[in-house]
């Protein structure tokens, strides 16, 4: 990724990458994750989990502003009165608020099902599954995030969701790469690159699953 003067970038947190950028002040800022989604909540509405933010997204100018003016108040709050003072609490929240509307989340709703005790460890292997949709992941990845066997997890998917690990995997892969053709411009995208982004190499088979799943062909829901 490519940085450039006065314009915000998302770094992702779970990802290698490698940014070039010219030769001036770079100010890296870091929210942990419970603390940005209890900020969701409250500033959001969002109670779902796990929050999803697009790193590729460029902000809104009018965004962009506010989150400077936001990190310059963060910056005075904790040079002035210090990391335990009422001022920098509230310009902390201030500055991730500006950061949420800056880079808004999307949610992934998980099923009420998820909720129950007993169904807790299915739940961690679910949240893995949205978070790493565009990885290759595997049964037995799902099984060590989990602490199930590998037997156990695809149980658990049968018996919630009437479908394999792997197919829920794909399921949630095709809605991903169906959210983004409906925000393509059509004569600038692209249904391969989206669907190979999306970890779907063969695209003749990804096409058919797509017609199965939507009732319509990739190249139908761009042009929408």
């Amino acid at each position: 990724m490519e940085l450039r003067r006065d314009v915000p970038v998302l770094l992702p947190p779970e990802d290698d990458f490698v940014f070039t950028a010219e030769d001036h002040d770079q100010r890296l800022v870091h929210f942990g994750r419970e603390y940005v989604h209890r900020v969701a909540f409250e500033h959001l509405e969002v109670d779902a989990t796990p929050l999803r933010f697009d790193p590729t997204r460029a902000p809104e100018p009018d965004t962009a502003e506010r989150w400077q003016g936001a990190l310059v108040a963060l910056s005075r709050a904790l040079r002035a009165e210090g990391p335990d003072s009422d001022a920098w609490h509230e310009a902390k929240r201030s500055a991730a608020t500006a950061f949420l509307d800056t880079f808004p989340p999307q949610a992934d709703d998980l099923p009420a099902v998820l909720g129950l005790p007993r169904n807790a460890r299915l739940r961690a292997a679910v949240e893995y599954i949205h978070a790493h949709a565009a990885e290759p992941v595997t049964v037995q990845e799902l099984s060590e995030v989990a602490g199930l066997s590998v037997r156990s997890v695809q149980e658990s998917f049968r018996r919630v969701f009437d479908v394999s690990p792997l197919t829920y995997l794909r399921e949630v892969r095709l809605d991903r790469v169906r959210g983004e053709l409906l925000e393509l411009d059509p004569q600038a995208g692209v249904v391969g690159d989206v669907a190979r982004r999306w970890g779907f190499a063969h695209l003749g088979r990804f096409s058919a699953a797509y017609a199965a799943r939507f009732g319509e062909y990739p190249k139908q829901t761009l042009r929408r």
